[in-house]
């Protein structure tokens, strides 16, 4: 290839630049490619790499001048000195490959730097010439609109992702050859036209009618996904607890398209999940985790070395569900608190800061007592006062209090479980309601789950006069009410009456949202609940 018409590759202070990305954390990230060629008259090519890289990109200099000399781009004698920055953050991973060697092209002279300068290159590049899809592309392309770049060069696969991205034009490349013919204006290549991401399939866990008897329970799950609830479910082994849980992504509202995007993004920095690996669409629903309780304080937020992503940030648009909460460490539940308000967790660590997104709707469950059968009608519970109550004090008050919802579970009768009796509402009712809900939310315009309601908006829409305001009143003093649990109640008093198709929160909805916050802190449950 010849040199840019006008550029010299004996010009020592011309600095090219180009844009990459990296893997950090879980997640992509921009990197500035800078590249500068000094010529001499002796001696080989010596390749200089700054800017933190790790030992995969150290093994570059050895693989570039091979893959750059099969694209027909030979180094001539003298030093290249390459930077990656932000040159503060260490970089990792084989996705800079295609921008560093398409920086090196430009710095000496092959390629237009023009348009160099506003496109982002991803790809790993083999011996041959050939460029490889790499984790992480989709996301890193995301990031690269909000940066201002234009345009994404990446291998087919990667490409066919980046499309998803409205306002970027992808250029689909199958060797580096094509990349360096595109930019020198040898040959271009049609972009790919925008598509949106394949739509999700339904959850593949089974009908809630399935799930027999468990009126109550249905119906805080209806109030859960309708609102955004974190809901806490007691009740003895076998109720019924871990089958209602996996039943409420159908519940939940379709993903809609930022949602999706962002679920893909993310499933695309995990190396199995990018598509030489799972086919062009690993998200398939919204996450549903159930990390065991053995799982560790990292292993649930998140951190580690390098600050990965902890379920709660897996289970970000979706649900994450806990079963035998008491049984979880108390460290690791007790760092759930800010995610569940914020939505995001920072883990910093010496090298790396990384917020990671945690939107996720919390269901826990738990027993009422060490042996499972406290308030049991047929069975005798084999636990003391004081071992019942070391079991419940597991869960701190502060954690407790950020639970907008509290069901308790009594066993299902024979005749529940035997199809005799239909007791609780049908699924294709809740899917009616949860519409309901979703349309009342849209005609007061409000964008946010009733759950992340403000003091401003819970003023405008859950009015503390009349006799709701009475009821909350006397419910806030002899319960003592925090006022961040006098907020939960309004919230769900919202989402009653959501559900019932009222404008109007009324002192019944408020009554249904108070029977679902327990007095104690660490609930029971009731003899008899049916």
């Amino acid at each position: 290839m010849k040199p840019e018409p006008g550029y010299s590759v004996l010009d020592p202070v011309r600095v090219i630049r180009g844009n990459g990305a990296c893997l950090e954390g879980g997640l992509a990230s921009l990197v500035a490619v800078e590249a500068r060629f000094k010529s001499a008259d002796r001696g080989g090519t010596r390749i200089i790499l700054t800017g933190l890289p790790d030992n995969i990109l150290r093994e570059t200099r050895a693989r570039l001048p091979a893959a750059l000399g099969q694209g027909g781009v030979h180094l001539p004698i003298g030093e290249l000195f390459i930077n990656l920055a932000p040159a503060t953050r260490p970089k990792a991973g084989g996705l800079l490959d295609l921008a560093l060697a398409l920086t090196i092209a430009g710095a000496l002279g092959l390629i237009a730097v023009t348009e160099l300068e506003r496109t982002l290159c991803l790809g790993e590049l083999d011996l041959g010439g050939g460029v490889r899809p790499c984790a992480g592309g989709l996301y890193a392309a995301r990031a690269a609109v909000a940066a201002g770049l234009t345009q994404v060069i990446a291998p087919t696969e990667t490409a066919g992702r980046c499309a998803w991205i409205a306002g970027l034009k992808v250029i689909p490349v199958e060797t580096l050859g094509d990349a360096l013919d595109h930019l020198a204006d040898v040959r271009r290549i049609k972009p790919l036209r925008h598509r949106p991401p394949p739509t999700p399939a339904v959850s593949p866990e089974g009908s809630l009618d399935e799930v027999r008897g468990q009126a109550e329970a249905k119906e805080a799950l209806a109030l859960s996904a309708a609102g955004g609830h974190p809901l806490l479910m007691v009740g003895p082994p076998g109720a019924g607890k871990s089958l209602l849980a996996r039943r409420l992504a159908r519940l939940l509202p379709p993903l809609s398209l930022p949602e999706r995007l962002d679920l893909l993004a993310r499933a695309d920095c995990e190396p199995l999940n990018h598509p030489s690996a799972s086919g062009p669409n690993p998200i398939q629903a919204r996450p549903f985790r159930a990390p065991h309780h053995t799982t560790s304080h990292a292993g649930l937020v998140g951190g580690g070395r390098e600050a990965g992503a902890g379920e709660v940030s897996l289970s970000h648009r979706g649900v994450l569900f806990l079963d035998e909460l008491p049984e979880f460490k108390r460290d690791a539940l007790e760092a759930l608190r800010e995610p569940m308000e914020t939505g995001r967790i920072l883990i910093s660590r010496a090298s790396v800061r990384i917020e990671h997104p945690a939107r996720f709707l919390l269901v826990a469950a738990m027993n009422p007592c060490p042996c499972g059968y406290q308030g049991h009608p047929r069975r005798r519970c084999s636990c003391g006062n004081g071992a019942i109550q070391r079991y419940q004090n597991r869960i701190s008050g502060p954690l407790f209090d950020r639970l907008d919802l509290v069901v308790q579970l009594a066993p299902s009768s024979l005749d529940d479980l035997a199809g005799t009796t239909v007791s609780g509402p049908r699924e294709a009712e809740l899917l009616e309601r949860m519409t309901l809900a979703r349309k009342m939310r849209r005609v007061r315009r409000q964008k946010l789950a009733n759950a992340r309601l403000g003091a401003t908006e819970l003023d405008r829409w859950v009015p503390v006069r009349g006799p709701l305001g009475k009821l909350l009143a006397r419910a806030a003093n002899e319960r003592a009410l925090s006022a961040r649990a006098i907020q939960s109640v309004r919230r769900v008093a919202r989402t009653v009456a959501d559900l019932e198709g009222c404008d109007e929160c009324k002192a019944e909805h408020l009554a249904l949202a108070l029977l679902h916050r327990p007095r104690d802190p660490c609930p029971l449950p009731q003899t008899q609940m049916r």
